[in-house]
């Protein structure tokens, strides 16, 4: 696993059987880290995966972890 500030772009990220390509990461002071991904249709199973990822992605920060 990569920690979420190591993501580079054109890494992928699968969430529940849905590939996010990583187009841009900014690594902020405070440890914050933006991710943006490439556009891709905002289809109800695509819409349902991120939703999961930002899930995730919440729950780890809350719990001082980064990894993905």
């Amino acid at each position: 696993m990569k920690r979420v500030s190591e993501l580079k772009s054109g890494d992928v990220i699968r969430e529940k059987g849905v590939s996010f390509v990583v187009r841009l990461v900014l690594n902020r002071e405070g440890g914050k880290t933006l991710i943006v991904f490439e556009d891709m249709p905002a289809t109800e199973e695509n819409m349902e995966a991120y939703g999961s990822l930002m899930k995730k992605m919440k729950e780890l920060n809350e719990n001082g972890k980064e990894e993905v």
